[in-house]
């Protein structure tokens, strides 16, 4: 009688992350008894067309699956009941500790058990000792997190009717961007200098302290010139991961930690500037001079002293003894995006519906977004971290007094928040599906063209911005387009008779060959890739970007291809 074939029932481990970029570093590490599922944060949440959270019961939030994740919730649930064990590799901060918990809700895991993985590099190494050192949830970095969370939540969803009715429908502003704003509006109106200057001494006062992530946004924003949002961005590349050699690995220790530094005395700037984007190179070569106590005498910046930018900004927030570093850039992009603030060669300046926006606050809630409360809230999150304070004692304390603000409001406008429609802003641009002019509407992504005869005809277009970045092909002004989701899109202003276009981003950096604008072409597994846009252009000569750009033209041509033959088919 034949032997039957032994059938393998190994489970294998699963490790839960919070982003593709960490899975695929983890992955290089371990064997195939492991797998790595990346969530992409969170999978439930709250929705984001009400309030959803539960003011007469405990401030309970109301959580639905996050549109597009239900099949990768369903999956993970699978993997989890098929795994031997499971483990969670997530940041180390409040929102890291709650992602960590909200699997255990999930997949039935017990958070006290030695489920969550920290780890301050991601390196083979500390990959091992971190699985073998694995711990309980920190229940009170979880309570943390959801006090600061819903307290946000209250603050912005409880503002729209009031903002919606003063200004007009889609307005929205959260607790960090308001303090932010009412700086940059009253320094704009001279109300609250920021600064006298940057003095010198101040600045090497910061590069001899310990390389925190505060410390590396201040130093970067004047000695690299960088905006905050990239200082953040390239913090976290280099903590994720680069594609060194076809190894992925970790280069600097935990952004968010005591202390940043590299994860290797032998990874040197120079060995690894082939790996890395411009950007990339300068802030880690500026970390490696820290660690190596290179070049410690005093910053000296090419940006004039009384320019009003990131660090003048972060040192006012500082002097008020405000907690900035975790919410700073977030909140600046955001503002950003939506045209609440603009940037200029001289630094941020309020557009007239920040000032709108502030003057709502100011005749409203100004004591709610005063220094003394920011402090106050702060401090009380940090003692529920250290389990000193309840997180529903801190809610019910803060939405006392910010509710009846809310309350008197309400009265003072007459109890009607009937709420404005966006002022409608016509363009000179026709619909060329009904002849109607079309007119410049706002979502959640940005800026677009809507048909004026909306809803009977539902006719849409990219709202098309030009920057000054010129064509490599024709030496014309770029324009750029903002598509679904935010994708941006970039082509020349010359279209038809010039038909450059790219979804890579133009950079400040011209070509050092032929003086055209450079691109930076970014990959899913490896550093970004930066070239010349001018196809003649020497540098181009065997350059790799000329494959890469070609496979891509094919792969557009056939999918236009196939769409005309869909279209012809019906």
């Amino acid at each position: 009688m034949a032997e039957k074939k032994k059938i393998s029932t190994t489970l294998k481990t699963l490790i839960l992350t919070d982003n593709h970029e960490k899975a695929k570093t983890i992955k290089k590490f371990l064997g195939r008894q492991y797998l790595i599922i990346s969530s992409e944060g969170f999978l439930r949440d709250l929705p984001k067309s009400r309030l959803a959270i539960n003011i007469e019961d405990n401030f309970e939030p109301e959580c639905i699956t996050i549109r597009g994740k239900g099949k990768l919730l369903e999956q993970l649930r699978k993997e989890s009941l098929n795994a031997r064990r499971i483990y969670a590799i997530t940041n180390l901060d409040f929102e890291g500790e709650k992602l960590a918990y909200h699997y255990c809700e999930l997949f039935g895991i017990n958070s006290s058990s030695n489920f969550r993985v920290e780890l301050n590099e991601l390196t083979k190494e500390s990959l091992k000792k971190g699985i073998e050192n694995a711990r309980a949830v920190n229940k009170n970095f979880v309570d943390a997190y959801e006090a600061r969370r819903t307290i946000n939540r209250l603050f912005v969803y409880k503002l729209h009717p009031i903002l919606w009715h003063k200004i007009y429908r889609g307005i929205s502003i959260n607790f960090p961007q308001a303090v932010i704003l009412k700086m940059i509006c009253d320094q704009e109106k001279k109300l609250q200098p920021l600064s006298n200057g940057i003095s010198i001494d101040e600045i090497a006062e910061e590069w001899s302290k310990p390389l925190t992530w505060k410390t590396l946004q201040l130093i970067a924003s004047v000695k690299l010139n960088f905006h905050i949002g990239m200082t953040a961005i390239i913090m976290r590349q280099l903590y994720e991961g680069i594609n060194i050699e076809n190894t992925c690995t970790g280069l600097i220790t935990y952004y968010k930690g005591e202390s940043i530094e590299p994860t290797s005395e032998m990874r040197t700037p120079e060995s690894l500037k082939k790996s890395l984007t411009p950007n990339q190179f300068k802030l880690y070569n500026l970390i490696w001079q820290h660690y190596q106590k290179e070049n410690l005498e005093p910053l000296k910046s090419s940006m004039p002293m009384n320019r009003y930018n990131d660090y003048l900004l972060m040192r006012a927030l500082d002097t008020k003894k405000i907690s900035w570093e975790d919410t700073f850039s977030i909140a600046i992009c955001t503002m950003l995006k939506r045209g609440y603030i603009n940037l200029t060669d001289e630094g941020y300046k309020p557009s007239e519906l920040a000032f709108e926006i502030i003057n709502v606050l100011k005749e409203y809630f100004l004591t709610t977004i005063s220094a003394k409360t920011v402090n106050r809230i702060n401090s009380q999150i940090q003692a529920i971290a250290k389990g000193e304070l309840n997180k529903i004692d801190v809610i019910e304390s803060f939405y006392k007094t910010f509710g009846n603000n809310l309350k008197k409001a309400v009265e003072k406008l007459g109890g009607d928040l009937t709420p404005k429609e966006p002022p409608i802003i016509e363009t000179d641009e026709i619909c060329e599906k009904c002849g109607r002019k079309m007119i410049i509407r706002r979502s959640r992504y940005g800026l677009f063209l809507a048909c004026a005869g909306y809803p009977e005809c539902k006719n849409t277009k990219p709202y098309v911005s030009f920057i000054e970045k010129k064509c490599p092909k024709c030496g014309k002004r770029l324009t750029m387009r903002k598509l679904t989701k935010g994708k941006v899109f970039y082509s020349c202003e010359g279209f038809p008779e010039c038909n450059f276009s790219t979804w890579d981003e133009p950079q400040e950096k011209i070509c050092e060959s032929c003086g055209s604008t450079m691109f930076l072409h970014k990959f899913k597994d490896r550093a970004p890739m930066l070239y010349c846009g001018n196809e003649n252009c020497s540098s181009r000569n065997e350059h790799p970007i000329n494959k890469i750009l070609e496979h891509l033209r094919e792969k557009a041509e056939k999918s236009r291809q196939k769409k005309i033959e869909k279209e012809k088919g019906n």
